[in-house]
C-alpha cells in the first residue's frame, strides 16, 4: 500500500521559513522606505534652502560684476576720448574729429556749428599771423 497523503494544517517546516523570512523582508521593506520617504522631507528643504541662497549669491555677484563692468566701461572711453584728442591735435585728422563728437554726444546743431567752425578756418590756428 501506498502511503496515504494528507493535508496538514500548516507548510512544512521549509516552507514556512522561506515564507517567514519573505514576509520580514517585505516588512523590513516597507519600514525602509517609511524611514527613506521620512528622510528625504528634510532634505528637500534643505535643497529649496540652498537653492534660495545660490540664486541670492548669483544675484550679488550680477550687481558686483555690473558695477565694476560700468566703471571700467567709463574708464575705457575716457581713455578712448585721450587718443581720439591727441590724434586730433597731432594729425588733424576729421575723422578723429567725429570720434571726439560722438563720444561726447554732441548734437547735430552742435556737430554742425563744429563743422562750419573749420571748414573755412584750422581749428587752433592762431589768429595772430605773421606776415613777411
Amino acid at each position: 500500500m501506498r502511503p496515504s497523503t494528507f493535508l496538514l494544517p500548516f507548510p512544512p517546516p521549509h516552507r514556512r521559513k522561506k515564507s517567514d523570512a519573505a514576509r520580514f523582508i517585505a516588512d523590513d521593506s516597507e519600514d525602509e522606505e517609511e524611514n527613506v520617504l521620512k528622510g528625504l522631507e528634510p532634505l528637500r528643504q534643505q535643497i529649496q534652502q540652498l537653492e534660495s541662497e545660490l540664486e541670492h549669491t548669483r544675484r550679488l555677484y550680477r550687481e558686483a560684476t555690473s558695477r565694476v563692468s560700468g566703471d571700467r566701461q567709463a574708464e575705457y572711453t575716457l581713455r578712448f576720448l585721450k587718443d581720439a584728442v591727441f590724434y586730433f591735435l597731432t594729425k588733424k585728422d576729421r575723422e578723429h574729429l567725429k570720434a571726439i563728437q560722438s563720444i561726447l554726444g554732441f548734437t547735430e546743431a552742435e556737430r554742425t556749428a563744429v563743422h562750419k567752425a573749420t571748414k573755412h578756418r584750422r581749428l587752433f590756428s592762431s589768429p595772430f599771423k605773421f606776415r613777411k
